[in-house]
């Protein structure tokens, strides 16, 4: 596991309002709820810190499978009364055989109120599929540059 992208994540979370809920999710071939919606920042932490030191099984990158599931984490709508948001960290690298289209999900993102931000990060980012990802409605793409961390506006 790239300890950066957990640094980066941790940061991520600690910029949030108290009132945030967060929830943290992980995904190689196969996809793990850590921690489901909370306030609380050091379950959240601690959800990242237990990525460390778990064995992980690198069998593939599902993303658009994980995409899909973490989707399901969220109620049908918001109703307006706040914002879902999935900030997915990938290297862009989906090796899904038979994968969910990216007009599929965007559809699914549009139906419950999502809005998802992808952040390539790695220096083999796969910039073409994360490409395919801008062009859906409702779907963001941050490219993220390594070392330094620092975003980048498409």
């Amino acid at each position: 596991v790239d300890f950066k992208r957990l640094e980066f994540a941790k940061n991520l979370i600690d910029k949030f309002e108290s009132h945030y809920q967060v929830g943290i999710c992980k995904f190689t071939g196969s996809y793990k709820k850590m921690v489901d919606f909370t306030d609380d920042k050091t379950k959240l932490t601690e959800a990242l810190d237990k990525i460390k030191s778990e064995e992980e099984i690198f069998n593939g990158t599902h993303s658009q499978t994980a995409l899909k599931k973490c989707m399901g984490e969220f109620k049908a709508t918001s109703g307006g009364k706040y914002r879902n948001i999935i900030v997915m960290l990938t290297d862009g690298e989906s090796d899904e055989f038979n994968p969910a289209s990216v007009s599929s999900l965007a559809n699914t993102a549009k139906d419950k109120d999502i809005i998802v931000l992808t952040v390539g990060l790695g220096r083999d980012v796969d910039r073409d599929w994360l490409q395919l990802i801008p062009q859906a409605e409702n779907i963001t793409r941050l490219p993220m540059q390594t070392p330094s961390m620092t975003f980048t506006s498409r």
